[in-house]
């Protein structure tokens, strides 16, 4: 979860270190140092409005109903998506298929992961 500097607005960043590779912070790294990650509303385009919209404290929204619509996007959005980060495999064939296209995958894993380029 990542805070807005300028106003009430949080963003749920979704990333992951591959397994064996080494980054600063281990094993408990900040976002911003692994080497993949994407914001969910990346991930997921065609919800972006409506998590913008619970996430963004200053929308007049019941603190119940934002709870549990929170964790209903979480839930069947959010941790399926972390199948893709489960292994190193899975990683490799996300990547390829352009699951991170909207996200960052730095060049040390796409090198650790043996990451195919897609062909133009």
């Amino acid at each position: 979860i990542q805070k807005s500097a300028y106003r009430a607005q949080f963003y749920v960043n979704l990333c992951c270190v591959p397994n064996g590779m080494v980054v600063e912070g281990m094993p408990l790294p900040k976002e911003h140092k692994c080497p993949i990650g994407i914001r969910l509303t990346a991930a997921f385009s065609e919800r972006a409005k409506e998590v913008e919209d619970l996430l963004n404290l200053e929308n007049p929204i019941d603190p119940i109903q934002r709870s549990e619509k929170l964790a209903m996007i979480l839930e069947t959005l959010a941790l399926p998506f972390f199948e893709h980060m489960r292994d190193a495999v899975s990683l490799k064939m996300a990547i390829e298929k352009g699951v991170f296209q909207r996200g960052r995958v730095n060049l040390k894993a796409k090198v650790y992961l043996k990451v195919n380029e897609p062909q133009q």
